[in-house]
C-alpha cells in the first residue's frame, strides 16, 4: 500500500514498518482499477528497514475507461513479480495518481472505520487530503519520513493523471521558447544539410540589410531531429527560428497591412520557410574570423514581377490561382511589400510593364525613387509591353556605363525573338577602384527551342565580357541574374555554370542542332566574345566559330546550387531564375567577389502543399531571389 502511495506523492515517504506489517500478514492487494488486473502478492521482506519501495512501471497513456488493459498486460509482462529497489526520486509525471488514491481509500475504509463524521461533508479532494494526513500521523514513528502535515496543501495532491510527458509547470519561461532552428512552421520542409545551417546577427550581411528590419539571431549550428513548433503544432523537418526574408522581423511587417488576418498568418509562415543560409565564408565573417575592412557588403535581388498584360492575355495559365489575388492593384501592393521587407541594394526586375498602361512610369519609378534608388532600363522590342530594369541604391553606387542588349537580329533567322538583356557597370561610392558589373535578362520561354536560348545566352555573356574585361585581361567582379527559362540541368545552365557546353547533335524541338548555330556575320565567337572587342584588345586571331559549342571564362557559380529549391511553376515546380557570380576560373575559387549568404527557397514539396502563384501572399508567378555579397578592393 505504502509503495503505491510513494508513487502517488513523491514528496512523502511511507514508513517501511507498514510494508513489513502487510507483508507479514501475507495480505494480497487486489487491483482496484482495470489497468492493474492481476493480484499483487507481497513476498517476504528484507530484515533491515530501509523504506524499500516497489518499483512500478510508469504508464503515461491517458485513462479512457476503467476496463482498458494496461501496457504491461498488453505486452504480456509478468506483473506479479516486483523486485525491491533502492529509494529513488519519483518524478510527478511518473505516477498514476488516480489508482493510488483508489488504493488509499480502500485501505482507509478497512483500517479506519472510526473516521470522524465531519468528513462526510467534505469535498472529494478534502477527503483525500484528510485521509492522507491521518495515515501519516498514525505512522510517523520513522523520523526519516516525518513531515509536518499542516504544510500539506490541496495543490500537493494530484487527483488526476497528468496528460503531458513533462511537467511544464516546473520549466522556466526560457525553456518554453522554440529551439533555435532556422526554419518555418506551416509546410513540411525537406531537411537542409546541417553544415548549411546558421543564424546570423543583424549586421552580418552588410549595408543591404541595414536598411530593413533586423533581429538578433543566435550564432550556432542546429541539429536535424524533427522539432515541434509551439507557434504551430505541425511537425517540421526543417530548422525553425523566426528569421524572415529581410533577415529580421519575426512579426508581421507593416507593409502587409493590406492583407487579411489569414493571409498575414500565411505570409508569416511562408517567410519562415525562406530563411537566410550563410556560406562557410559568411559564417567566418559573422564570427569575425575574416576582416571586412575596406570591403563593401551589399545585397542583390532578382525578381520576375509578371507584367499584368501577360497575365491577362494568358488567363488559362492562372486558372488555379485565387481571382482576388490577380488584379494589378492587389499585386502591386505585394511587390512593394517584397521590396520594403528586404531592402536590397540592387534590384534586377524582369517583366516590368512599360505600356498599355505604363506601370513603370506611374508606379515603379515613383516608388523606387522614394526609397533612394536610381535605375537603368531596357524595353523589349517589337510589340511587347514589358522589359527589364536594374534599380540600385544611389547612396551606395554610381552608374558608370549601361548597355541594353536586343536578341532579335532581323538578318539572322534563329534570332527572331523579342527578348532582351541589360548590363550595367556600377562603381561603389566607398571603393571607386573596384567597379562591379551586373546584368539581367529574360530569355525565351519556348521549351522546344533550347537552340535559341543558347544563342541568347552566348550574346548575354559577350556583353558581360565587353563591360567587365579589364586592360590586364582579367574580369571585374560580375553578377548575372534573370529569368533564364531553363532548369538546372538545361544546356543554358550547364553553359553558365560549367564554362562550356557542346550542343552539336543535341535535339532542339524536332531537329538536331548543327555544328554552327550562328553565322560569322554576327561577329560572335564560340568563346562568347564579340569579334570587335577581341580585335580592340589585339586578340583578333582568337576569334573562332563552328566548334559545335560555346564557352566562357567567367567561372560563374550559382548562388542556388542544384536541388536547393524552386522559383516557379511550369507544368511542375522548378527553378528557372538565377543569380550567378564570377570567380577565379583558373584557381576555381572566389576572388574579389564572395558570396556571404542566400535567401532560401521553398522545395517542390513545400509548394505542392500551397496554392499556385500568384496568390494572396506571392504577387508574381515567380519567387524573388536574393543574395548577399562582399566586394573586396
Amino acid at each position: 500500500m505504502h509503495k503505491l502511495l510513494s508513487q502517488c506523492l513523491p514528496s512523502y515517504r511511507i514508513p517501511s514498518a507498514i510494508y513489513t506489517a502487510v507483508a507479514a500478514a501475507g495480505i494480497s492487494l487486489p487491483a482496484t482499477d482495470g489497468i492493474f488486473r492481476r493480484t499483487a502478492v507481497v513476498g517476504p521482506m528484507m530484515s533491515t528497514v530501509r523504506g524499500d519501495i516497489i518499483k512500478i512501471e510508469e504508464d503515461h497513456e491517458e485513462k479512457n475507461t476503467t476496463n482498458r488493459p494496461s501496457k504491461r498486460n498488453m505486452a504480456g509482462e509478468n506483473s506479479t513479480k516486483f523486485s525491491n529497489v533502492k529509494l529513488r526520486k519519483i518524478v510527478d509525471d511518473d505516477s498514476d495518481h488516480e489508482e493510488a488514491w483508489d488504493v488509499l481509500e480502500e485501505f482507509s475504509l478497512k483500517e479506519h472505520s472510526q473516521i470522524n463524521q465531519e468528513h462526510v461533508t467534505l469535498t472529494s479532494r478534502e477527503k483525500k487530503h484528510d485521509k492522507l494526513k491521518s495515515f501519516l500521523l498514525k505512522h510517523d514513528h520513522d523520523s526519516k519520513f516525518e513531515r509536518n502535515t499542516d504544510e500539506i496543501r490541496s495543490r500537493d495532491i494530484v487527483t488526476s493523471r497528468p496528460q503531458l510527458t513533462k511537467d511544464f509547470r516546473k520549466l522556466d519561461s526560457s525553456s518554453m521558447k522554440p529551439k533555435a532552428f532556422t526554419g518555418r512552421n506551416v509546410f513540411k520542409v525537406s531537411p537542409i544539410r546541417k553544415d548549411n545551417i546558421l543564424l546570423c546577427t543583424p549586421n552580418d550581411f552588410g549595408p543591404g540589410t541595414s536598411h530593413g528590419k533586423q533581429e538578433t539571431m543566435k550564432h550556432t549550428h542546429f541539429p536535424l531531429p524533427v522539432p515541434t513548433s509551439i507557434l504551430n503544432p505541425k511537425t517540421l523537418s526543417l530548422h525553425q527560428q523566426t528569421p524572415s526574408r529581410d533577415i529580421a522581423s519575426s512579426t508581421k511587417p507593416s507593409s502587409s497591412s493590406y492583407l487579411s488576418p489569414r493571409s498575414q498568418d500565411d505570409l508569416l509562415q511562408f517567410t519562415q520557410i525562406r530563411s537566410w543560409i550563410p556560406t562557410s565564408f559568411g559564417k567566418a565573417l559573422n564570427s569575425e574570423q575574416v576582416s571586412k575592412a575596406s570591403s563593401l557588403q551589399f545585397s542583390v535581388m532578382s525578381y520576375n514581377v509578371l507584367a499584368q498584360n501577360l497575365l491577362e492575355f494568358h488567363p488559362y495559365l492562372y486558372r488555379d490561382c485565387p481571382r482576388a489575388a490577380l488584379g494589378w492593384p492587389y499585386r502591386w501592393q505585394g511587390i512593394k511589400r517584397e521590396i520594403l521587407d528586404m531592402q536590397p541594394d540592387i534590384v534586377c526586375l524582369q517583366e516590368v510593364q512599360f505600356k498599355n498602361p505604363n506601370h513603370f512610369q506611374s508606379q515603379y519609378e515613383p516608388f523606387f525613387d522614394s526609397l533612394g534608388y536610381k535605375f537603368a532600363l531596357k524595353t523589349r522590342t517589337g510589340s511587347k509591353d514589358d522589359g527589364c530594369v536594374i534599380f540600385y541604391k544611389g547612396t551606395v553606387f554610381n552608374l558608370e556605363e549601361t548597355s541594353g542588349l536586343e536578341y532579335k537580329i532581323d538578318r539572322i533567322s534563329l534570332l527572331d525573338r523579342d527578348n532582351i538583356g541589360l548590363v550595367c557597370r556600377l562603381v561603389p561610392l566607398s571603393s571607386p577602384t573596384t567597379p562591379l558589373v551586373i546584368g539581367t535578362t529574360h530569355l525565351l520561354y519556348n521549351p522546344k527551342r533550347a537552340d535559341i536560348r543558347l544563342c541568347q545566352t552566348a550574346m548575354f555573356l559577350a556583353e558581360l565580357d565587353r563591360l567587365a574585361r579589364t586592360s590586364a585581361g582579367s574580369y571585374l567582379p560580375t553578377i548575372a541574374t534573370g529569368d533564364f527559362n531553363s532548369d538546372p540541368l538545361s544546356p543554358v545552365e550547364r553553359l553558365l555554370s560549367t564554362g562550356s557546353f557542346h550542343y552539336e547533335g543535341l535535339r532542339s524541338g524536332t531537329h538536331s542542332m548543327p555544328r554552327k548555330l550562328l553565322p560569322d556575320s554576327l561577329g560572335l565567337s564560340d568563346s562568347c566574345q564579340w569579334e570587335v572587342e577581341l580585335e580592340q584588345r589585339g586578340l583578333g586571331g582568337q576569334f573562332r566559330t563552328g566548334s559545335g559549342g560555346f564557352k566562357h571564362e567567367f567561372g560563374l557559380r550559382s548562388v542556388y546550387p542544384t536541388s536547393t529549391g524552386v522559383t516557379t511553376f511550369q507544368d511542375r515546380w522548378t527553378m528557372v531564375d538565377y543569380i550567378m557570380y564570377s570567380t577565379d576560373q583558373a584557381r576555381q575559387a572566389e576572388s574579389q567577389l564572395k558570396l556571404v549568404a542566400r535567401l532560401g527557397l521553398p522545395t517542390e514539396k513545400n509548394m505542392q502543399r500551397s496554392r499556385k502563384i500568384p496568390s494572396h501572399i506571392c504577387p508574381s508567378d515567380h519567387l524573388p531571389l536574393m543574395a548577399n555579397f562582399l566586394l573586396s578592393p
